[in-house]
C-alpha cells in the first residue's frame, strides 16, 4: 500500500521559494537586485495593493539592467498563475489582475 504524502500550502510555498532562490543565485549579478526588490515588495503590496505593486515592478523591467526585477516578476506570476491557479496562465499577470472579479482578487 502506497501512502500519499500530503503537503501544506506553507510547504509548497517554501519549496517554490527555494527553487526560485537557487535560480537567482545561479544568475550571478541579478541576485542583488532581486534581493533588494524582494525585500521591498511586501511593504509596497500592503501600501499600494498587489496590482499597483506588480505594475511598478513591471515598469522597472524595461531597463537593460533589470534581470533581477524581471526574474522576480516571473516568479510571482508563475506562483499565482501556474502553481496556485489563482489567475489564468498565458497572459501577463497584470491582465488577469485587471480583468478579474473582486472575489478572485481577495
Amino acid at each position: 500500500m502506497k501512502v500519499e504524502k500530503l503537503t501544506t500550502l506553507d510547504q509548497e510555498e517554501c519549496a517554490y521559494a527555494l527553487t526560485c532562490v537557487d535560480e537567482v543565485q545561479k544568475s550571478g549579478t541579478a541576485a542583488k537586485e532581486y534581493h533588494t526588490f524582494a525585500k521591498r515588495l511586501p511593504a509596497m503590496i500592503v501600501t499600494c495593493g498587489l496590482g499597483q505593486s506588480l505594475a511598478f515592478l513591471f515598469s522597472q523591467t524595461k531597463s537593460g539592467d533589470s534581470v533581477g526585477k524581471t526574474m522576480l516578476l516571473e516568479h510571482i506570476s508563475k506562483w499565482l498563475q501556474e502553481k496556485r491557479g489563482i489567475y489564468s496562465p498565458g497572459k501577463m499577470i497584470l491582465y488577469p489582475l485587471m480583468e478579474g472579479s473582486l472575489s478572485s482578487y481577495i
